[in-house]
């Protein structure tokens, strides 16, 4: 997002990130309206916008979907077993770890003048299998092997994630979230 903000830019990136809708979820919204430009800046977060073809062939930035990538250090909840602690640290005894977190992940989903829902075709597995991607690229230059979501406790969403390959690890009751990881091979070539 940095290099496309630049320039002549930056006030069409601008408002396509403010007219970015998401009608079911608006924290997914808010953030791309409000706080994504400011947690690049701050270097807090990177964000990856996945555009319409058609709208950017007609000279119009239009926003299918987006995510956001960042690090985290988890603190193991006493729940986390030893065999996961094991699997995620390669040591029984590890306290925390250092994950990429994929902070916001969203599509465009807004109301018709009828009512009814509009949203991008886009799929949650074609957002995740973008954010993998980005991340196993980065970990040919910096190792990253660990990467979790943060989700609500809707079963919905929380299947979601498990349906591509993420496990629960644990589970805070003061943000009411669940943290669901994937572990990737990353094959360290020569």
């Amino acid at each position: 997002m940095a290099s496309a903000s630049a320039g002549d830019y930056k006030d069409t990136l601008a408002e396509a990130l403010h007219c970015f809708e998401c009608c079911k979820d608006k924290d997914v919204q808010e953030f791309l309206n409000s706080k994504a430009i400011d947690f690049e800046t701050r270097g807090w977060a990177t964000t990856y916008l996945l555009l319409s073809q058609d709208a950017f062939e007609n000279g119009k930035l239009k926003i299918e979907g987006y995510f956001s990538l960042t690090h985290k250090a988890v603190v193991f909840g006493e729940d986390v077993s030893l065999s996961a602690r094991n699997k995620l640290t390669g040591s029984k005894k590890s306290k925390t770890e250092s994950f990429v977190l994929i902070g916001q992940l969203g599509k465009s989903i807004s109301h018709n003048d009828d009512g009814t829902c509009c949203a991008s075709e886009l799929s949650a597995k074609e957002l995740l299998d973008d954010a993998i991607r980005i991340i196993q690229q980065s970990s040919n230059y910096i190792i990253s092997r660990n990467v979790i979501i943060e989700c609500k406790p809707i079963p919905k969403i929380k299947n979601i994630y498990e349906t591509y390959g993420f496990t629960d690890l644990q589970y805070d009751d003061e943000d009411q979230l669940h943290t669901l990881y994937l572990r990737l091979d990353n094959p360290i070539t020569f």
